[in-house]
């Protein structure tokens, strides 16, 4: 029996910027943060003045809500306050939190406190939040393998259920430099990824290939809160009402790699797989006396589904130029895409014995995560789709495309604005196709 066998070329996920348009990406400063601090603030930096925290158990008055234990005389705490905690060493506490006081009950030596989640309005009055970033393999690192004939030593970043994540290209730093922050390993270590994978996903299918990555990343954040008065009363505010700025999140990833799809039997298949996900180390800015902690979160996923067929084997490189995100125009109190492309596949026609449909999905997505919270996410997968059906004229056809999807999802302020998904693509053209009957 005749293997099918599909292997398209390659992506290189490039997302350029340029600046006007809806669908272009703004232009973005390194680092601008800066904003005005509420009344009633607490920032708490050392895990010494907390001695306890917990959430309240099932069937309790304090049923799921979290409760703060403090030592007595260290903060004046009332019904209101809003806690900005610093990165603490505890399993809650390593990227900050924010929480609101809805009671205070004090005992001989501590003071109790039943919080909810806060929002970032409750801390600013106005906030600008402008940073842009690379990930890079350094924070990451885990162990090292030294010896794997390259010239350079290839350091081993994670390796489980069969997917290997590595970076090239630093011949000094080992796994036992455990102080390592932002950048990592500066400008000796290439800042790029390599995920080997080799993963069976069940039901006789296997995935395996090699991505070589890279990611860059944009966030910008504004709004400002404003009063609202009434009538004659001028001098008097009626009430607050945070108002979104203009906003935006996008990514640039770079990616060049292939995966093929094999099948031992015949099997309908509908399968998202993550390969690997990743939270790099938390990046520290601040505004007054409040840290405000970002904390990027890489995935990388892979979906196949079809009906396949045994012997099936199928695949893609790729090469790819594209960016994608979202952002909010107050002008026009609306969202839209960020978004380009400019895509080139070629192909190697398959052989095979029976008919088939596959389609293999991989790509990255990036959340930037404000104080451990659900921050913006975006994401891109490159997919290849096959049709093969040995009684139609042409008999194989292949397709390439592009998925996208964006979200700006978080407690930056209590309204649903701030709350929004776009498809940023859902773009698919023609690759190849028999030139004749299957024979």
């Amino acid at each position: 029996m005749r293997n099918i066998h599909f292997i398209i070329l390659m992506v290189s996920i490039i997302f350029a910027i340029t600046g006007c348009g809806n669908n272009e990406a703004p232009v973005n400063n390194d680092e601008n943060v800066s904003g005005t601090v509420r009344d009633n603030i607490v920032v708490v930096h050392d895990k010494s003045e907390l001695v306890s925290e917990y959430y309240g158990k099932p069937g309790s008055e304090e049923e799921g809500k979290h409760i703060l234990i403090f030592k007595k005389n260290m903060h004046d705490f009332k019904k209101g306050t809003v806690i900005v905690f610093d990165r603490i060493d505890t399993n809650t506490l390593k990227h900050g939190l924010l929480r609101k006081v809805e009671s205070v009950a004090e005992n001989n030596n501590t003071i109790k406190i039943v919080s909810s989640q806060a929002a970032l309005d409750d801390v600013f009055s106005d906030l600008t939040l402008s940073y842009s970033g690379t990930l890079a393999p350094g924070p990451i690192l885990q162990t090292v393998e030294e010896n794997l004939g390259n010239s350079e030593p290839i350091r081993i970043l994670s390796q489980e259920k069969g997917v290997k994540l590595y970076a090239n290209g630093y011949s000094i730093a080992t796994s036992s430099d455990s102080n390592i922050t932002g950048d990592g390993y500066g400008s000796k270590l290439k800042k790029d990824f390599t995920l080997d994978v080799n993963v069976d996903m069940g039901h006789g299918v296997s995935l395996s290939g090699s991505i070589a990555f890279s990611l860059n990343y944009h966030m910008h954040i504004k709004f400002k809160r404003e009063c609202t008065k009434r009538g004659r009363y001028t001098h008097i505010c009626h009430k607050y009402k945070t108002y979104l700025d203009d906003t935006y999140f996008y990514i640039e990833p770079e990616e060049k790699g292939s995966l093929t799809l094999s099948a031992e039997d015949d099997i309908s298949l509908n399968k998202g797989k993550t390969l690997g996900s990743y939270s790099f180390p938390p990046i520290d800015l601040q505004v007054g006396i409040v840290p405000v902690i970002l904390v990027p979160k890489l995935t990388i996923k892979v979906n196949a589904e079809g009906k396949l067929t045994a012997g099936l084997s199928t695949g893609f490189k790729e090469d790819i130029t594209a960016k994608a995100g979202l952002k909010y125009k107050k002008k026009k109190s609306k969202w839209y895409p960020i978004k380009s492309k400019k895509i080139t596949f070629t192909s190697i026609p398959p052989t095979f014995d029976a008919s088939a449909t596959a389609k293999l999905s991989v790509g990255p997505e990036l959340e930037m995560k404000i104080y451990d919270v659900t921050g913006p996410v975006a994401n891109l997968d490159a997919y290849l789709r096959a049709d093969v059906d040995i009684d139609a004229n042409p008999w194989w056809k292949l397709y390439v495309g592009i998925e996208s999807d964006a979200t700006f999802h978080m407690r930056i302020v209590h309204h649903t604005y701030a709350d929004i998904t776009l498809h940023i693509f859902n773009y698919e053209e023609d690759l190849a196709k028999a030139k004749g009957e299957f024979e």
